[in-house]
């Protein structure tokens, strides 16, 4: 019997490009492959190679992660221990929870919560027993047709209902309502970053629950 390898497989049939090999060292590159190293034929001789043992490690200084081939290459400014959430600093060899990143982070997903539902186009309010557009482009519309003083033949509320005959001030009415959201959101927000403020333990801060209070 005899045995032959390329750097792509390992028979007992003649194969084109293939070398022949001893039984032993075709039980070795079999058994190698078994437990995931290369085997290779390198100057018509075959090769055996370990896998390197690759790790990730995590900068110290910005958390990002990196490759490397070996544990042995990680360099002083790496650390194989992975930080738990961004709002952890490495100090003296450890990742040590950050409660002035965590609220900064906390105050950035409360201006989002803002942002948001003051540029949500499918929000609404109710005013004159009626539900409303009050999106961007609806408080454009109702600023303009207040400033010309000008009434339309109808208006169409949020359920596409035309309202034939609505007069000025039952347009400053729905202004009202949404001025009101508006102002409840602007106040909402106000009162989440000052109790985020009040907080001193860290995972108090990460929990907080940014939105309108459950009633």
């Amino acid at each position: 019997m005899k045995y032959y390898a390329t750097s792509d497989t390992l028979s007992q049939v003649p194969q084109v490009g293939a070398i022949e090999i001893t039984k032993e060292q075709y039980e070795l590159a079999v058994e190698a492959k078994m437990n995931g190293c290369d085997v290779e034929v390198v100057d018509g001789g075959l090769v055996i190679r370990e896998h390197a043992n690759k790790v990730t490690a995590y900068h110290k200084e910005n958390q990002s992660p990196k490759v490397f081939d070996d544990i042995s290459l990680v360099t002083n400014e790496f650390t194989l221990k992975e930080p738990p959430s961004p709002y952890y600093d490495f100090v003296d060899g450890d990742w040590v929870a950050n409660e002035k990143k965590a609220a900064t982070a906390k105050r950035a997903e409360i201006n989002r919560w803002r942002t948001t539902l003051e540029t949500d186009e499918s929000q609404t309010v109710l005013a004159l027993d009626t539900e409303w557009d009050s999106g961007p482009n609806a408080r454009l519309r109702i600023d303009s047709t207040l400033l010309t003083a000008v009434m339309p033949p109808y208006w169409t509320d949020a359920n596409n209902v035309d309202h034939e005959g609505m007069t000025l001030e039952e347009l400053k009415q729905v202004k009202i309502a949404i001025s009101e959201l508006g102002f409840a959101i602007h106040d909402r927000q106000r009162t989440m970053k000052k109790e985020v403020e009040a907080l001193t333990d860290f995972d108090e801060i990460l929990n907080y629950l940014v939105g309108w209070t459950q009633s």
